[in-house]
């Protein structure tokens, strides 16, 4: 302990409450406010219920007692329980009591209810008045009850009291006082502990040596009286003696209670001296010394080691907040260091501090400072770990040591303990963490000045503060120069991307942390190599520096996580050359990441000497990592912008804008040099319906396999792309001016063979066929959009001369384009002028010549060109998309001549129909048959009145689909029939799978019956085939009696031709229906054969 003793206040035995302890308390408070209306009620409540029992069993018990003494006979007392004086005197002294001490506990169950820290010097003053209160009132009542006794006994009874009787009743109301008075006494002092318990008292309301004595006097007191008055009562005798003897014994009780005080006291002088001060003033400096060996004794011991370590944490806790309160105010070491050995003397009254800081390069400690000179950060002079010193010792060892009487050896310095007159020292090791920074050792002089182990433990509590403090202020001077340096490279990078950026980088980040090299590297696509977008070696940029990764500290860093290897790195990756090479002692790798978490590459740096501040390195080049990561990942995503801009992204190969700068600049060479360019446009054929039936994922895959096909069959000089779709072209450059031809022949003869090759594709087997269309320049165009133009028109022709071929754009193709393109146009001004009509066949029942309906057939009258055949303007349609709007029209004019021939005149009833031709695309729409709903409801047109004939072509749209449609048809009441039977490729193996109606026969087939054998047999099958199917058929194109014979012989239902009637308007066709009376009708004057 200090010489000047010990000095703690006890309400600032730590500094500042810390956060939690006044969370606790403003929550205890805001809970003990919460719930004070209730304690208070329930004070008040046990208060009064202890008051009543103080003034009810004494009756009880006193009045019994005196008849077991046999005072009173069971007569005399039953007498004096009924007359009116002892009832009225109990009753009444209970009420005055009740009165007396509800108005006493006013004050503090007001403060229950409210906030019992104000009033809390109110409820300390009640408390220590209490006792008078109490034993006032109570004894009080206690004299007056046994004279109530006696005088109702002698008012009311033949009883008459002597002055011995006074006497022995008066002891029997001290043994009431002293059984039922002491337990509710201490009741009532229980239920303040309870109450009142969180306030802080400066001295206790009753004293444990208070109830020791009334415990310990009283008990025996009332042990004499009860067996003097049971002597008393069996004999009937009591002497002059019999008084004096139970006085003696009283006293003798008195006596022996008072020496247990005198000792207790002795034992709880200690502590009543460490009470004794005034609430919030300092305790008695001096040591607690027990004054006694019992639990006291030993409490006391305890409690003075208790204080001790107080006043040392106190100190420590000071001298922390102290250092850390200025370490934010300090410009230096030099100003921490100053600190910390003044406060070191001032709290542990030394009279030489000194503080050594460890050197790690020369293995010495270095005296940096200590009282009475100033610091010098290279050292006043030297300590050598090597030599046999206190410093040495306990440095090395990391633990304190204390000397008193010290031999000149363990000095510091030689000569101090001669100089300084140093005769005690202690000195403890500066740690924090792992890491020992120095020692802190104090002296004193003077023979008589030593040290104990407190102010031992108090100094490693300084040292561990001084250590901290020191961790701090190198975190604080780190963070500026980390904090200078980012700053420095950053401005100087700020401007740059890309490679110039990587540059800059590394070049600063080379000078900011001394290493030899510094560079960014990226992880290749084999996973096994790294090539560096930039290295700094030798004061200059090395560019596209490529190295294995294996066996290097890099492999160890990509991917994964920042090494660090201070020194002996040639050691640890003996099979790295490039370090021995460069004599690298010291590397550092950061892993780079894109924003995915997946590995980029690395940055890193090599030194050629030892790292020493390890910590420095690391987050520079941590944090410049990090920006490094997102530059590479910016100009990769630049990269994959610029390669969607001119790549398609299924296939990979250029798109238009690509080829369209291609195309320029081989016009351009071919132009300077004399040679030829082939431009060719390639289409898949039926690649819809193979995405329409197998999907969109399939028709992908078979996108991207057409364009690696392509890949193989040209150049490597030469171009594919892909514009879209199933659209490809293939450009071919520099090829001579005579050969031109020939080798866009041998390219195209070369393409389609090799994308006929079968392919396997998600279980399906695909052979697909291809059509070209090939312009060369310069004879077929010298721009870019000629020869695209020219090609594609060449592409047209391809297609429309039955697909799987090529062909060469030829100037008649031309011609035919531009008709096409005008043929466009006035079929768009046909529907804006309603320029359309339809006329109508009849379909004739075989068997009887009974006009069962008609088919609607489209015309067109232009204005100018005059009646256009639908063999003309229908494929135009189609491939320009208008069949749509056109078949609508169609739907709308069908529907409305039904609605006229059959709906408004009861005809359906007769079965008859109007047969409707819907185009595969139109109907491919989605919502096709709501569109035919909502013409029939617009047009009043009943569905039975009509048949939707469909061709195999939209069977391309997939079985499901299209089973399904048909099935709202005819769920509708329209029959559906299929169109031209026999002319498509997969009639047989979907017509059992479709609910149909009809089938009608090609005229093809019919045109040369009888006499042609192959038609003949074809046609049988037909009807065969519809007879299972349970199908009607109907034959187009009939013209002659021979035709009709045949058909009706084989079983065919129904015709229709020009044996029975051409195509007709509206208003013949209602003449004939007229005409036409459900017998067989022999048409006379027919018309001749001719196209339609």
């Amino acid at each position: 302990m200090p010489p000047h003793g010990r000095s703690v206040v006890i309400t600032d035995r730590v500094p500042a409450a810390s956060a939690d302890q006044q969370r606790i308390s403003t929550e205890a408070h805001d809970q003990m406010e919460k719930a004070s209306p209730t304690a208070s009620g329930n004070f008040r409540r046990r208060f009064m219920s202890l008051v009543v029992l103080a003034w009810t069993v004494p009756p009880v018990f006193g009045l019994g007692f005196l008849l077991f003494i046999e005072m009173f006979s069971p007569a005399q007392m039953l007498t004096i329980l009924t007359t009116p004086l002892e009832p009225v005197f109990i009753v009444t002294t209970l009420l005055v009591a009740l009165v007396y001490f509800d108005h006493l506990a006013q004050p503090v169950v007001q403060a229950l209810a409210g906030d019992i820290d104000s009033g809390h010097e109110l409820v300390r003053g009640w408390l220590q008045r209490f006792p008078l209160h109490f034993w006032g009132m109570f004894l009080g009542y206690l004299l007056l009850a046994p004279a109530s006794v006696i005088v109702a006994a002698e008012l009311y009874t033949d009883y008459r009291a002597v002055p011995l009787d006074w006497f022995r009743i008066h002891l029997v109301a001290l043994i009431v006082s002293i059984i039922v008075g002491l337990p509710i006494f201490f009741a009532l002092y229980d239920l303040f502990g309870r109450s009142f318990g969180q306030l802080r008292l400066s001295r206790p309301a009753l004293t444990i040596r208070t109830r020791v004595f009334l415990i310990g006097a009283l008990v025996p007191l009332l042990m004499d009286t009860m067996l003097v008055q049971y002597y008393w009562s069996r004999t009937g005798f009591f002497s002059g003696e019999t008084f004096a003897m139970w006085l003696m014994l009283e006293l003798l009780a008195i006596a022996g209670a008072l020496l247990f005080l005198r000792s207790f006291g002795q034992s709880l002088a200690p502590l009543r001296r460490l009470l004794s001060g005034t609430h919030g003033q300092a305790l008695d400096p001096q040591p607690l010394v027990a004054a006694s060996t019992d639990e006291l004794g030993l409490l006391t011991t305890e409690l003075d080691a208790l204080l001790d370590q107080l006043q040392t944490q106190h100190q420590r806790l000071d001298f922390g907040n102290q250092l850390l309160r200025r370490s934010h105010d300090l410009q230096g070491l030099e100003e921490l260091h100053r600190l910390i050995i003044d406060k070191t003397v001032e709290s542990l009254h030394g009279q030489l501090c000194i503080l050594a800081l460890a050197d790690r390069s020369d293995k010495t400690l270095r005296v940096v400072v200590y009282t009475g000179v100033e610091y010098r950060a290279e050292g006043h002079y030297c300590i050598p770990l090597d030599e046999p010193t206190l410093f040495s010792e306990v440095y090395t060892r990391g633990r304190s040591q204390l000397l008193n009487g010290i031999p000149p050896e363990h000095c510091p310095q030689p000569g101090m303990a001669r100089e300084r007159g140093v005769h005690s020292i202690m000195a403890a090791p500066l740690v924090a963490g792992e890491r020992s920074y120095g020692v802190l050792a104090l002296a004193r002089t003077g023979e008589d000045a030593n040290f104990d182990e407190g102010e031992l433990q108090a100094l490693e509590g300084f040292a561990q503060e001084a250590a901290l403090a020191r961790v701090l202020m190198d975190d604080l001077c780190e963070r500026q120069r980390i904090e200078k340096a980012i700053s420095t490279i950053t401005e100087a990078v700020s401007t740059q991307s890309g490679e110039s950026f990587f540059s800059a980088l590394n070049q600063h980040l080379a000078t900011m942390l001394q290493a030899c090299s510094v560079g960014t590297g990226v992880l290749c696509d084999n996973g096994q190599e790294i090539e560096t977008l930039a290295f700094y070696m030798d004061g200059r940029i090395i560019p596209n520096v490529r190295y294995q990764l294996a066996n290097t500290p890099c492999e160890k860093v990509v991917g994964d996580r920042i090494r660090i290897y201070p020194d002996k790195v040639q050691a640890r990756f003996p099979d790295d050359g490039a370090l021995r090479e460069l004599g690298i002692e010291a590397y550092v790798g950061v892993p780079l990441f894109d924003s995915e978490k997946q590995a980029l590459g690395l940055q890193f740096a090599l030194f050629s000497e030892p790292l020493e501040n390890t910590g420095f390195v690391e987050s520079v080049m941590r944090i410049f990592a990090a920006r490094v990561s997102v530059e590479i990942e910016r100009l990769r995503a630049e990269e994959r912008i610029r390669h969607l801009a001119y790549y398609d992204g299924l296939t990979r190969l250029p798109n238009r804008e690509l080829l369209q700068d291609r195309l320029r600049q081989s016009i351009a060479h071919a132009g300077r040099s004399g040679t030829s360019v082939a431009l060719m446009m390639l289409d898949l054929d039926h690649f819809k319906s193979v995405n329409d039936s197998l999907g969109h994922p399939v028709g992908d895959h078979l996108l991207a396999e057409t364009g690696r096909r392509l890949l193989e069959c040209i150049r490597s000089e030469d171009t594919v792309a892909r514009l879209g779709g199933d659209e490809f072209v293939i450009l071919l450059h520099d090829l001579g001016d005579h050969g031109a031809v020939q080798h866009a022949t041998r390219v195209a003869t070369k393409i389609r063979e090799r994308l006929s090759e079968p392919l396997q594709m998600d279980g399906h087997e695909l052979v697909v066929t291809s059509s070209l269309g090939i312009a060369i320049f310069p004879q077929d165009g010298d721009t870019p959009d000629q020869l695209f133009k020219h090609a594609d028109t060449a592409l047209y022709k391809a297609k429309s001369q039955g697909r799987d071929g090529y062909r060469f754009f030829s100037p008649a193709m031309n011609t035919e384009a531009v008709e096409r393109l005008q043929m466009e146009t006035c079929l768009r001004q046909a529907l804006e002028e309603d320029q359309f009509e339809l006329v109508f066949q009849p379909k004739v029942a075989i068997e009887d010549g009974r006009i069962l309906g008609a088919e609607a057939l489209l015309r067109w009258h232009h204005p100018v060109l005059g009646q256009v055949s639908p063999e003309v303007f229908i494929p135009v349609a189609e491939e320009t998309g208008l069949i749509i709007p056109v078949g609508k029209r169609v739907l709308e004019l069908a529907c409305r001549a039904t609605s006229e021939f059959w709906c408004r005149h009861s005809g359906c009833s007769h079965g008859q129909r109007l047969s409707i031709n819907v185009s595969p695309r139109q109907f491919q729409q989605p919502d096709f048959v709501r569109q035919l709903q909502d013409v029939l409801a617009a047009n009043c047109t009943r569905p039975v009145c009509i048949e939707v004939e469909i061709t195999e072509g939209v069977l391309v749209q997939g079985l499901d689909k299209v089973r399904a449609k048909l099935q709202q048809l005819q769920d509708l009441g329209i029959t559906v029939a299929i169109d031209d039977f026999g002319t498509g490729y997969s009639s047989l193996s979907y017509l059992k799978q479709l609910p149909l109606d009809r089938l009608k026969i090609d005229r093809s087939f019919v045109r040369d019956l009888p006499g042609d054998g192959d038609d003949a047999a074809i046609t049988q099958a037909i009807l065969a085939m519809a007879r299972h199917l349970r199908l009607e058929t109907i034959a187009e194109g009939v013209e002659t009696t021979e035709q009709l014979q045949f058909l009706a012989r084989h079983g065919c239902h129904a015709y229709q031709g020009y044996y029975f009637s051409r195509p007709v308007a509206a208003g013949e066709f209602v003449e004939l229906l007229r005409s036409n009376d459900s017998r067989v009708v022999a048409v006379t004057d027919r018309c001749e054969p001719h196209e339609h």
